[in-house]
């Protein structure tokens, strides 16, 4: 276990809440401090991977403790916005978790026109329905789904188009830097939407590892939180003795 104090920052994905780890802080020990940097707040203006980058690193300037670690971890997109941290803002991190991420988000998602069709109020039965594009391999707690959708069609229809605007419309991070902090690479082997981000990164990222969950989907995080949690642990121990 983990026993020297470490900051986790938190990233959800596109469309989510800082909600999405509610499955995941029950299972980390208390010498882990988590805060969650929200990436779909209504009050921002420019999308795009690097201003999102920006207002993660700006509290972390403002905060950063000299005692403590800092570790990173985005979940799908918000692993995008991680990689974006990394590369302009390694000074602020001690590590960096990469948990369903993609590597290049550049092409037209096939669920772009469903997004661009939306109107206000979201309905949350849409945002559950909406999941299936992103694939399972396994039960995902009903009460937990709908607390995510009812949160996520809060957000409003502009946050959903624009924040996938600024996504696609950005240069990948890995096109504008090196990143060089120690990195853990978290993929689900039935992830059909970015799948093949999981050898990229690695191939990418010199002092990477990565492991593979079987009968998982996309949304690692949400299918297998106790592996996630299990695995982030181990991953902090080890930066610790690397420090």
């Amino acid at each position: 276990m983990a026993t020297a104090p470490t900051r986790l920052v938190l990233l959800p994905g596109w469309a989510e809440t800082g909600g999405v780890f509610a499955r995941l802080l029950p299972r980390l020990p208390a010498t882990v401090a988590a805060e969650v940097v929200e990436l779909a707040d209504p009050t921002i203006t420019d999308w795009s991977v690097r201003a999102l980058a920006a207002r993660v690193a700006d509290p972390q300037d403002r905060s950063r403790p000299t005692a403590a670690r800092t570790v990173v971890l985005g979940t799908s997109s918000g692993g995008y916005v991680a990689q974006q941290l990394a590369v302009d803002r390694p000074d602020l991190l001690d590590g960096l978790v990469l948990v369903g991420s993609p590597v290049d988000l550049r092409s037209r998602p096939p669920f772009a026109d469903d997004v661009e069709r939306l109107t206000d109020p979201v309905d949350p039965a849409w945002v559950l329905e909406s999941l299936a594009w992103f694939g399972t391999g396994s039960t995902i707690p009903a009460d937990f789904l709908a607390a995510r959708a009812a949160e996520s069609a809060a957000l409003g229809a502009r946050v959903w188009r624009d924040s996938l605007h600024g996504l696609v419309d950005s240069e990948p991070p890995l096109s504008t830097g090196r990143i060089e902090v120690p990195t853990l690479v978290v993929g689900g082997a039935q992830d059909e939407l970015v799948g093949p981000s999981h050898e990229r990164l690695l191939a990418a990222l010199p002092r990477a590892r990565g492991t593979v969950y079987a009968r998982t989907g996309h949304l690692v995080l949400w299918e297998r939180p106790d592996r996630v949690a299990a695995d982030v642990v181990d991953f902090l121990d080890d930066v610790g003795r690397d420090a």
